[in-house]
């Protein structure tokens, strides 16, 4: 499973593909953010090096899970 997390704040997507979590992450951010329109490629695939607040697509882990459910 895929998730796209905003680090240290919430997770906004998940999927069983990338592009899947990336559709649902789409859901619940605003209409008219650029990030509408943003890839798979566009995301930071690393947690542990991404920003707080910056948004992350990863493979979930318990870990990961724990925090953000």
């Amino acid at each position: 499973m895929y998730l796209v997390i905003q680090k240290g704040y919430a997770l906004f997507g998940r999927g069983a593909t990338a592009e899947q979590a990336v559709a649902d992450m789409k859901q619940w951010i605003d209409s008219d953010s650029e990030m509408q329109n943003w890839t798979v490629d566009e995301f930071n695939t690393s947690y542990d090096s991404a920003n707080d607040g910056e948004f992350v697509l990863v493979l979930a882990t318990d870990e990961l899970l724990s925090t953000y459910q």
